[in-house]
């Protein structure tokens, strides 16, 4: 990666599987949901995304795996000659796996 640029990021529930919750005690959500911009400096190729998996404590309550998505969008530059895009999986698939 040549310039920087930024991308921004969103969660997205996937159908029949993973939901977002409204707080770290709600017992009928997955995950809360998120959004954000990344920036990358010159040369950076990965970010970190952190996602929160609710409820909190964890609870085992026997769910088979579920997933949601995080979806890349809007990427661009400050410098009007740079034309950033965004290639591969793009929503990327999250797996949540209960741990007993």
């Amino acid at each position: 990666v040549g310039e920087p640029f930024y991308v921004d990021w969103r969660t997205e529930n996937a159908k029949n599987s993973a939901v977002t919750g409204i707080a770290t005690s709600d017992a009928n959500g997955d995950y809360l949901s998120g959004s954000g911009t990344l920036f990358f400096e010159t040369g950076a190729a990965e970010k970190i995304i952190y996602i929160t998996g609710i409820p909190m404590p964890a609870v085992d309550d026997g769910e088979a795996d579920e997933f949601f998505h995080i979806r890349l969008y809007n990427v661009r530059s400050d410098d009007p000659l740079v034309i950033p895009h965004i290639t591969g999986t793009n929503p990327y698939t999250v797996i949540i796996t209960e741990e007993p």
